[in-house]
C-alpha cells in the first residue's frame, strides 16, 4: 500500500510503498502489452505515501513517510535504470497530491505529522530548483489529482473535519485557485486520473473500503456513476497506459493486496 504507480513510455512503474515487511524501495514494471512484470533498480530511500510523477523521460519521487516526514526527491532514470537525488521540497509531507505540467511538478497539500497542509511548492525539473506558489484554498493529505487543459484538479482528500469531497483547479499560468463541482461521494486514498475527457475517481476509503468509480465528464460537467471496480480498496494506485487504466495494489479487510485489475473506459468494462 501506499506506492506509486506512473505511466512512462507504455510502461508502468511501481515503486515504493509498505507491506508486512515494513517499508519498500522496490521498483517493478508491468508492460500491459504482454501482461508481464520485470524487476528493475530499487529506490535509494525506501518510503510509503511519497508521490510518483513522470516528466515524459524520467520519474520523480518526492517526499513520503519511513517512520520519518521526508522532502527528498530522487529521480529514476529508465534509460539507464538509475537513481539520482535532487534537490529536496521546503516542506516535509506525505499524502500529498502532485502532477507534471510544463516543465513542472507540483506538489500540494499533505500530512507532516502534526497538520494537514495546503501548502503548494513548484519544482522546476530543468533547474533543480523549488518555489512555493498560491497555496490550496482547503487544508488536506490523501487527495487525488489530475491535469486537464493546462489546470490541476485537486480532488477529495481528508482532513481534521474527515473525509471530503471538495474540487479545487489550480491555474499555474495565474497562480491561482477556484472551486471545481465537487465529486458525490467524501473519499480519501482514492485514485483520482485524466484521460482527455473525464476525471475518474475510483475506490478509496470513507466508513470502509470503497469500490465506487465518479466520472466527472468535461462536456457536461456532471459527475456520473461509471462501472465500479472490482476490488474495494484504498491506497493503491494505477494509471493510464494505451487507452485503458490500471489500478494497482493497495489494502482492504484482507490486507496487502497485489491485484492489478484493467479498465477500459470506451467500453466501460473492467477485467481482472
Amino acid at each position: 500500500k501506499g506506492f506509486g504507480a506512473v505511466e512512462l513510455n507504455g510502461k508502468i512503474y511501481v515503486i515504493g510503498g509498505r507491506n508486512e515487511a515494513g517499508f519498500l524501495g522496490t521498483n517493478e514494471v508491468y508492460d500491459p502489452v504482454t501482461d508481464s512484470w520485470e524487476t528493475k533498480n530499487p529506490m535509494p530511500t525506501p518510503r510509503e505515501r511519497m508521490v510518483l510523477v513522470s516528466d515524459g523521460n524520467k520519474i520523480y519521487a518526492i517526499g513520503g513517510f519511513n517512520g520519518s516526514y521526508l522532502k527528498i526527491t530522487e529521480e529514476y532514470n529508465p534509460l539507464t535504470d538509475t537513481w539520482t537525488t535532487r534537490s529536496p521540497m521546503n516542506q516535509a509531507r506525505e499524502g500529498a497530491g502532485a502532477v507534471y505540467l510544463n516543465g513542472k511538478i507540483y506538489v500540494f497539500g499533505g500530512f507532516n505529522g502534526s497538520q494537514y497542509l495546503s501548502t503548494n511548492e513548484e519544482y522546476t525539473v530543468s533547474s533543480n530548483t523549488w518555489s512555493t506558489k498560491t497555496s490550496m484554498p482547503t487544508v488536506r493529505a490523501y487527495l487525488g489529482s489530475c491535469v486537464y487543459n493546462g489546470k490541476i484538479y485537486a480532488i477529495g482528500g481528508k482532513n481534521g473535519t474527515g473525509d471530503l469531497n471538495i474540487t479545487e483547479i489550480y491555474d499555474p499560468f495565474t497562480n491561482t485557485w477556484s472551486s471545481g463541482i465537487n465529486m458525490p461521494t467524501p473519499r480519501s486514498f482514492l485514485l483520482v486520473k485524466c484521460d482527455g475527457f473525464k476525471i475518474y475517481a475510483i475506490g478509496g476509503y470513507r466508513n470502509g473500503y470503497l469500490n465506487i468509480n465518479e466520472e466527472f465528464d468535461f462536456s457536461t460537467n456532471i459527475w456520473e456513476i461509471g462501472l465500479s471496480m472490482p476490488t474495494a480498496r484504498s491506497e493503491f494506485s494505477g494509471d493510464f497506459s494505451g487507452g485503458k487504466l490500471y489500478a494497482i495494489g493497495g489494502i482492504n479487510n484482507s490486507g496487502y493486496l497485489d491485484i492489478n485489475e484493467e479498465f477500459s473506459p470506451l467500453q466501460d468494462i473492467e477485467e481482472n
